[in-house]
């Protein structure tokens, strides 16, 4: 790739559709039309990536919410919370169960 032509330019997308033989092409050309294909290798792997975590950040917080339903369930039948200050985590969890009392630990 050190030896490539000092030209920058990929292809236009809609020369690469028109080539069929691509040992035809002078070298400046085959390496324009190399970065071309890479251009359009990264976009489609770019745009999957993407996808992906679009779909990862929405699982998480529906895992967040289902834990907080499961510690807000299981607080429920509590009548006493004991908190340290590292229970700051479950501060919104006892604020929604509205217990008779609860205890603050530093």
């Amino acid at each position: 790739m050190q030896n490539s032509p000092s030209l920058k330019e990929a292809f236009d997308f809609s020369y690469t559709l028109q080539v069929t033989d691509v040992w035809s092409l002078s070298l400046e050309d085959r390496w324009s039309l190399y970065r071309r294909w890479m251009i359009d290798v990264r976009h489609h792997h770019r745009r999957i990536i993407s996808d992906y975590q679009y779909e990862f950040n929405w699982d998480v917080r529906r895992l967040k919410e289902e834990k907080e339903k499961l510690d807000l369930y299981i607080l429920i039948g509590s009548d006493v919370i004991g908190m340290t200050t590292t229970g700051k985590k479950f501060k919104v969890t006892i604020q929604r169960k509205k217990n008779k009392a609860t205890l603050l630990i530093r």
